[in-house]
């Protein structure tokens, strides 16, 4: 699939139509945030009633801001969609139902149903320059990664020392993820381990990209939008260090004293 992308009259539903919904042209660094929010935090899947159903979900407590702010307005301005939120037990987030926008991701690359141990990175994100690259690292990042902040020392030492991580069930995934961080010159390490889950046993694969360099330069080349993290690193750039299993309310205090 080109940059620029062909014709998608054919996918839409009268439904569609009448909602207006658009499909971009071509890709862009918004295009390539929302294909790595969706892989994140997202889902494809044919509803019992025969419908196109794109959702898209995260923690209620710590994501509810970046998808009120970030995620929502970038779907609203790529698709002129319109979408209502929906925020139940511990999750907060939505569903679209559109054929034109399930047909669109599809053929972006992205697999509908359990997505868990298939995701990769799209060919066309692959193929794309350097801010193509960190803005779907970017979209990934702000809704599957951690940061966090480890005492490397001793026992009562401060967490000042950074590290930005993520575990998948895809293999394929993470070494697409460190194809493209390495490429960006970042310092990375892959590594797999066996967890269990249900009484079942299931590999995970882990990236993580760790150290105060790393950290800096990521946030000159990616960042991060989600203040989930942003908070985070905020405080660590304040006072030197960010204390673990803080809450984003509790953090929004330490920043304004």
């Amino acid at each position: 699939m080109k940059n620029d992308f062909n014709n998608f009259e054919d996918y839409y539903s009268p439904k569609d139509k009448k909602k207006n919904i658009i499909l971009p042209a071509k890709m862009t660094e918004d295009l390539a945030e929302d294909i790595g929010i969706h892989i994140g935090d997202g889902s494809m899947y044919l509803n019992k009633n025969g419908g196109f159903a794109i959702s898209c979900f995260g923690d209620i407590n710590e994501d509810k801001e970046h998808y009120l702010k970030r995620i929502i307005p970038l779907k609203q301005k790529l698709f002129h969609v319109t979408i209502k939120v929906n925020g139940r037990k511990d999750v907060f987030g939505f569903t679209i139902c559109s054929k034109a926008l399930y047909h669109f991701y599809l053929l972006l690359g992205i697999p509908n149903g359990s997505k868990a141990k298939i995701s990769h990175i799209p060919e066309i994100i692959k193929e794309s320059d350097k801010n193509i690259k960190c803005a779907f690292i970017r979209g990934l990042a702000d809704t599957d990664f951690s940061l966090m902040f480890k005492a490397k020392r001793i026992k009562y030492d401060k967490h000042h020392y950074p590290m930005i991580s993520a575990t998948f069930a895809s293999e394929r995934l993470v070494k697409d993820i460190n194809e493209i961080l390495r490429e960006l010159g970042f310092k990375t390490a892959i590594s797999k381990r066996t967890s269990k889950r249900w009484n079942k046993e299931r590999e995970d694969y882990r990236i993580d990209i760790n150290g105060k360099e790393n950290l800096e330069k990521w946030m000159k080349m990616i960042g991060f939008k989600n203040p989930k993290h942003y908070t985070k690193y905020l405080i660590w750039k304040k006072y030197g260090f960010c204390e673990p299993r803080s809450t984003l309310v509790q953090r929004r205090h330490i920043l304004s004293n």
